[in-house]
């Protein structure tokens, strides 16, 4: 059946008192679904035989009939159930009876076009091909048009939705257009300028947007300054540039926002050249409980950046370049960083177009197939900064300049509060340019911004980063008159500029000024106030903006409060769906997507109405478009809508009233927590924020759901590394649950699940207190419970004891942790005499599996523990072992070798846990230490890196990596593959986040370096960019480990060392004790800068008598120490050299005992140490006085094997050594100028000036005369070749580099 329409425009409608000045359709419907539907928007009951007439006319009441038509009419004219304002002129629907001459055989529709006044026309169209029609409200249109109505023809059943929806928003938009022909004054009476009575006033709308910026010019040239010697310097040397920060403060409304995004119109960012970024993260009042809520909107903004780079009308180059980016995120990040950064930021799934969670985009792919909370909770956050800097560095090197705006910051959390502070962290391998927009009255509410203030000036002023403040003010009376003249008669059609309209703006100007004070922001809402109702409006005639001073300042009252001023014109709003949106999209954040809001609103609002689905979604989009027109909102590209200002947010909160606004706020969170379901995540913070405003509910089921709502978003925040948040949220869930023993006894798994939250937080965060109060609550509680269900919180609190606790509580834990292991069924032996008994019984267990893999010729045959079924408890006993461990190791505790007996007895009896290979290293250590037996070691770990390669559980293989080559592979590998290894597990630490093992084995990777003679200068640069990274998670051992290491480096190289000695005596360990050595600090730093440095800088005297006090002091601070090796060379070289000079009979025993050390190791295999022995027996040789000849044959073959192995550094000395026996012993002063001679050229290739300059003033005599090419001593040229060579590494066997796991 075809839908007959007719369309008739009449200027005069029977019983309306005033003269429409636009055509108003009458519409004729057939359908019973037509009218039903438009009944249902109108209020309009509509009979098969009715027009609907759509006219203006003057009513007072709602239920007002208006003129009947003939007698037979059914039924009455009534109003719309859109409320209008009394005494104003508004479109109204009427219902008359159609004429019986009219004709129903031909389809009429409406057009858009405004006919004359008293015409008639009508016209057709078919809904199928229809264009809705637009409304503008910003157009600069003299008139405002009526929406175009049409309802198709000839629609199947299947079509009938699209038909409802069509005609429902057409209806909504004629509501809408009803509203724009007058708006009621403030004052309630009718506008003078309303367009009833004036033809040219044209409701146009003010372009604040496109206003030029005033009174900002000091500020614009700051901020471009800082911007251009950003730009300038990355350009010049984007190594040494600094990052640059800008910090904009002012009240609210000052225009700091404007001020930060002119940026974009400068010429740096125009320029084709360039690659400039720009991307900009806002953060929110009212979900400041939000983790990185501004960061990840700025990342949103990035990944939108590169999106837009691979669109259709992209050039080529810009579709390489994001080629490129997309290839170097993909090998930078590996699959479970990148899950996490996804995770974060959901929209760099897109840009990657990967799911991390079923493919892999790795060189690493030693990813978990378990997961772990406890081992893998610790790294989270660290992984995460790791993560973050690793895609910040391709960002950075992919974009020029590249800057990020933080706005709101003084409602930033904790956390991104200190992401932000690490990105503009000196040791960055980036530079950016960072914008912190913060309100100035505000700062103290937020301790943790004002510390990030008080850092960023500490930084400034120590020359790391270049800071540059920027306070805003409001705008004076001159600034506010330029403002408007820009905004009022500059921007008019007509080129020139009257004056007497310049000196007419005066008047406006003061009234602007005094009702806003010259903030920027109050004066746009003032100025749209006043164009709202009329005060301010655009006359098409005169092509110019014209006001009523008088008027306003009679109409308009002065007001402080900008948000009271956003109240009043949104009341006046008389659409009920335009405010209830308001009220909705308030809840939802600074933005919120349009799916969502749509969801509550139809939900929450309109369902109350009892309308069509289809009506609900016409009459939402008309009314937010008619929000978005309003200049309440703004649209963003994703479909979402954020608001224009925070204020105009505050106000739509508070049109809620203060008494029923937690009620609401909670109704709003429960609404969304039911109708988004597996969308619920991604707005989780929101919800458990909103359902925890105000006094809880008296049900219990429903604090029970909230309380849920509160676990999910602290686990979430857990998954992204936000640990004070998800305290928080922790918190604020146990809130809802009863107190006392209740809340275990009603809701055990959600109580027990809430806790765990909160204790890992409470731990990660570092508050040892309140952490050891929740895990004994939870310990008691559930003390009826297995021991499975109380081990995560037990394990929390002795790692915390140890690792958190005061120095004397790290015995405390440790005992706690056996404590649980013997509840566990794995019962270890107390008192001394039985931990000796079981100590040695253990070590010769360890032998005896030394055995029992050569027979198996370190195949894995082992299965994995969790298919063997083992019995109850084992597998928790194995991660309880595996936690106690460093524990054990650090506070060297005998029950060390114990424990890992036992786990391996575990191991080879029920199988493979995922923490094996990294015990396998422990047990290599027991080898290497006490034992002394390189080649068990060696072969427990090779037999746990072929576990790893089993298990492939990523959290263990930096620890795996990392013990197996620093306490039992550098014994029989060459240094130089050692180092690389160690710098390969602490690169891999750092991905999963495990800095302290990975800021150790970077440690150590130098150090096994330096053995291998790689260049002094190029370590030396190393170690400082390791201090600068380690600096980053305050390891202070590590730190001043390598602070002594660089403290000998640098006194070789000749430089000045007070610098770092300064940082070592004020360290937070304290400085040293060399005299009295009681910690294992003393003690290293008696092996860096007494024997190590002692013996290379030739003070043998010195570093001998050190031997004989201290002995194997080292051995004893930890067992199986990478130094041990090298500590008996310089021990036994100097020993031996000054018992030549002296006679020592202690000293020459001491050089004997430390070279039967080295000769038992040379015999075991170790090619470290070949040299050591070489030159020692020299010097042995020498002592006894043996034929000439020999003893020069044994220094010339100690020479060889340093130079053969690249040890540049142990030739030089050893030919110092050599010179020193021909000038001492033998008197032979021409031999000794030639050896002394190689010496200094060796070491002045290696780098070492400082040595070498020592050399020249302490045997200047010697060297004085003599000619350098005298001497026919050469170092061979296969050798020389090696000399210093840092980047010569023979490639390792082990390495399987198509996956990146070591192989044995």
């Amino acid at each position: 059946m075809a839908t007959k329409l007719e369309s008739k425009c009449n200027g005069n409608t029977t019983g309306s008192q005033h003269q429409a000045t636009a055509s108003f359709p009458v519409v004729e419907v057939h359908h019973e679904e037509d009218r039903s539907l438009i009944s249902s928007i109108t209020g309009v009951p509509l009979g098969p035989s009715d027009l609907l007439h759509a006219t203006t006319g003057s009513h007072a009441y709602p239920s007002a009939a208006l003129a009947a038509g003939p007698a037979s009419a059914s039924p009455l004219d009534v109003l719309s159930t859109f409320e209008p304002k009394e005494d104003t002129t508004d479109i109204i629907y009427r219902v008359a009876p159609r004429p019986l001459s009219q004709s129903t055989s031909t389809p009429i529709t409406i057009s858009q076009q405004t006919p004359p006044s008293n015409s008639n026309h009508h016209f057709t169209t078919n809904l199928s091909r229809r264009t809705p029609a637009r409304m503008s409200l910003t157009d600069d249109n003299s008139s405002v048009e009526p929406p175009q109505m049409s309802i198709g023809d000839d629609e199947s059943s299947s079509e009938q939705p699209s038909r409802l929806g069509a005609i429902t928003e057409q209806m909504t938009e004629l509501s809408l257009y009803r509203s724009q022909i007058h708006r009621p004054s403030s004052s309630g009476q009718q506008n003078s300028h309303s367009s009833t009575s004036s033809p040219s006033r044209s409701k146009k709308r003010l372009s604040f947007w496109e206003a030029k910026m005033v009174g900002r010019d000091e500020q614009f040239r700051l901020l471009t300054e800082s911007l251009t010697r950003y730009y300038s310097s990355s350009m010049q040397n984007r190594e040494n540039t600094k990052s640059h920060l800008v910090e904009i403060s002012g009240e609210s409304g000052t225009g700091k926002t404007r001020l930060a995004e002119s940026l974009k119109s400068t010429k740096l960012f125009q320029a084709h050249e360039n690659n400039p970024l720009f991307a900009q993260g806002k953060f929110d009042f009212l979900l400041r409980d939000e983790p990185y809520a501004g960061i990840i909107a700025a990342c949103e903004d990035i990944a939108e950046h590169i999106l837009k780079l691979g669109q259709a009308h992209a050039s080529s180059q810009q579709k390489q370049l994001r080629a490129h980016i997309v290839d170097t995120l993909a090998m930078a990040i590996d699959t479970e960083e990148l899950e996490l950064l996804i995770t974060m930021v959901p929209l760099m799934g897109q840009v990657l177009d990967i799911n991390p969670l079923s493919q892999s985009h790795t060189n690493d792919p030693t990813c978990s197939r378990k997961k772990d909370d406890f081992i893998q909770l610790d790294n989270k956050k660290t992984q995460l900064q790791e993560t973050f800097r690793r895609f910040m560095k391709v960002i950075c090197q992919s974009f020029s300049p590249v800057v990020l705006c933080a706005d709101d910051v003084q409602w930033a959390d904790a956390e991104s509060l200190r992401l932000l502070q690490e990105m503009l962290e000196p040791q960055q391998p980036y530079t950016i340019f960072c914008i912190l927009l913060y309100r100035s009255n505000e700062v103290a509410n937020n301790a943790c911004l004002t510390k990030s203030i008080e850092h960023y000036k500490h930084e400034h002023a120590s020359g790391n980063i270049d800071r540059t403040h920027i306070l805003l003010g409001n705008l004076s009376n001159e600034s506010v008159h330029l403002y408007l003249q820009d905004l009022l008669i500059e921007s008019q059609p007509s080129s020139e500029t009257n004056t007497s309209e310049t000196t007419g703006l005066q008047g406006l100007t003061a009234i602007c000024h005094q009702r806003t004070q010259g903030n920027i922001f109050f004066l746009n809402s003032f100025l749209t106030m006043l164009n709202s109702y009329g005060f301010l409006t655009y006359d098409t005639n005169l092509q110019k903006w014209t006001w009523d001073e008088k008027e306003i300042e009679i109409r308009t009252q002065s007001t402080n409060n900008v948000v009271e001023l956003l109240m009043e014109r949104m009341k006046t709003l008389d659409s009920p769906s335009c405010r209830e949106l308001l009220r909705l999209a308030a809840c939802l954040g600074s933005t919120c997507k349009e799916s969502v809001l749509q969801l509550l609103w139809s939900n929450m609002f309109h369902n109350k109405l009892q309308q069509p689905p289809t009506l609900s979604q016409s009459v939402f989009r008309a009314s937010l478009k008619r929000l978005y027109h309003e200049g309440f909102f703004q649209e963003l590209n994703d479909g979402s809508y954020k608001w224009n200002h925070d204020q105009i947010r505050a106000a739509a909160i508070m049109l809620t009233p203060e008494t029923e606004r937690d009620g609401f706020h909670r109704r709003v969170g429960e609404a969304l927590a039911h109708y988004l379901k597996e969308d619920l995540d991604s707005m989780i913070y929101v919800v458990a924020h909103l359902v925890s405003q105000g006094l809880p509910p008296e049900a219990q089921a429903k604090r029970n759901q909230y309380a849920e709502l509160c676990l999910r978003a602290s686990q979430r925040a857990t998954n992204v590394a936000a640990f004070t948040n998800a305290k928080l949220f922790a918190e604020k869930g146990l809130s809802f649950l009863p107190g006392g023993d209740d809340k275990w006894i009603r809701n055990n798994q959600l109580c027990h699940e809430l806790y765990m939250c909160l204790i890992q937080a409470e731990r990660i965060c570092g508050d040892i207190v309140p952490m050891e109060k929740h895990c004994n609550e939870l310990i008691d509680a559930q003390s009826d419970k297995p021991i499975s269900v109380r081990l995560g919180a037990i394990q929390n609190l002795y790692t915390g004891i140890f690792f958190l606790g005061s120095a004397d509580r790290g015995k405390e834990g440790v005992e706690i942790g056996f404590k649980t292991l013997e509840q566990l069924g794995c019962r270890f032996p107390k008192g001394n005499l039985a931990i000796n008994a079981k100590t040695i019984a253990c070590l010769l267990s360890l032998k005896r599996m030394k055995s029992k893999l050569a027979r198996t010729k370190g195949e894995v045959n082992l299965k994995m523990m969790v298919e063997s079924d083992p019995p109850e408890n084992v597998e928790e006993s194995c991660r309880v072992i595996y936690s106690l461990l460093v524990m054990l190791y650090l506070c060297h505790d005998a029950r060390l070798a114990i424990a890992v007996v036992r786990f391996l007895e575990y191991t080879f009896k029920y199988g493979v846990s995922v923490y094996a290979p990294p015990v396998f290293a422990y047990a290599a250590a027991i080898l290497t230490g006490p034992l002394d037996d390189m080649i068990g070691a060696s072969a427990l770990a090779h037999y746990g890196l072929k576990l790893m390669q089993k298990v492939k559980y990523r959290p263990i293989v930096p620890n795996t990596l990392g013990l197996s080559y620093q306490f039992a592979l550098h014994r029989t590998l060459p240094s130089r593959e050692s180092a690389m290894h160690l710098r390969m597990a602490s690169e891999i630490g750092l991905k999963i986040g495990d800095r302290e093992l990975a800021d150790l084995f970077a440690f150590n990777a130098t150090f096994y370096r330096f053995l291998s003679g790689d260049n002094l200068p190029e370590l030396a640069n190393d170690c400082r960019a390791d201090i600068v990274q380690m600096q980053q998670t305050k390891n202070d051992y590590a730190i001043q480990f390598i602070q002594w290491a660089l403290r000998v480096y640098v006194t070789l190289l000749g430089e000045d060392t007070d610098e770092i000695m300064e940082r070592i005596h004020s360290h937070p360990l304290g400085a040293p004790n060399a005299d009295n050595p009681t910690q294992e600090t003393d003690h290293f730093y008696i092996f860096f800068a007494k024997k190590m440095l002692g013996t290379y800088m030739g003070d043998f005297q010195v570093v001998a008598g050190i031997s004989l006090v201290h002995s194997n002091s080292l051995d004893k601070v930890y067992i199986g120490t990478p130094y041990q090796m090298v500590d008996r060379f310089l021990r036994g070289l100097s020993c031996l050299v000054v018992a030549r000079r002296s006679g020592a009979r202690s000293l020459l025993l001491e050089g004997k005992r430390m070279l039967a050390m080295i000769k038992r190791w040379v015999k075991q295999g170790c090619p470290n140490v070949r040299h050591y022995e070489a030159i020692m027996s020299a010097e042995l040789s020498a002592i006894k006085k043996r034929k000439r000849k020999k003893v020069m044959e044994k220094y010339q073959r100690a020479v060889d094997l340093a130079l053969e192995c690249g040890c540049v550094q142990d030739g030089a000395l050893f030919y110092e050594c050599w010179g020193l026996y021909a000038l001492e012993s033998l008197g032979a002063k021409l031999e000794a100028v030639g050896y002394i001679q190689q010496s200094i050229r060796l070491f002045t290739s290696w780098g070492a000036q400082g040595k070498v300059q020592k050399m020249r003033l302490q045997y200047g005599n010697l060297l004085r005369g003599a000619d350098d090419t005298s001497s026919t001593l050469k170092v061979p040229s296969q050798q020389t070749l090696t000399v210093g060579s840092g980047n010569q590494q023979s490639a390792p066997a082990s390495i399987d580099v198509s996956n990146g796991m070591v192989g044995a």
